[in-house]
């Protein structure tokens, strides 16, 4: 076959093959970069909402915590100790919003794994929850006794 080929023939079969080679990559290459660009929107637009999300209820959460160590410590400053008081009622109320939304977003379009820590998250912080609010209220009640019957904390 190659001996009955002229020399043009070979060229142009030979620079045909490079093309289609050349042809195949570049589909090859624009199917990659299609599935990265999906990859990416998953990031951008699912888990990062969820990540900002998660942060927000973490950050309620801290903001809880350091508001029920003050009225615990506050001592003979009512305003201060209702001002920590109003500070962790408006915290936890953040964390209720974000969780709820957090929620949400899991169940629509999470994986079994992240529903799963979501439960085990509700769950312990329930019992956390109720601890702290029980520590806000004995915080609040103890410093009104110590007030009415005039002795110090410490």
């Amino acid at each position: 076959m190659n001996k009955q080929m002229s020399v043009a023939q070979r060229l142009i079969l030979g620079f045909g093959l490079i093309v289609v080679l050349l042809l195949a990559c570049v589909g090859v290459a624009i199917n990659g970069y299609s599935n990265l660009n999906k990859s990416l929107d998953q990031i951008l637009n699912v888990n990062n909402k969820k990540m900002l999300t998660a942060a927000k209820v973490v950050a309620a959460g801290q903001e809880m915590r350091a508001h029920y160590r003050t009225v615990i410590i506050v001592e003979n400053d009512a305003a201060a100790n209702q001002k920590a008081v109003d500070s962790y009622n408006a915290a936890k109320q953040r964390w209720d919003d974000g969780f709820k939304v957090l929620k949400e977003m899991i169940s629509a379009d999470g994986s079994d794994a992240e529903r799963a820590v979501l439960a085990e998250v509700e769950k312990s912080f329930e019992a956390a929850r109720s601890s702290a609010d029980e520590t806000v209220r004995l915080g609040v009640q103890d410093k009104t006794l110590h007030k009415i019957v005039g002795t110090s904390i410490l």
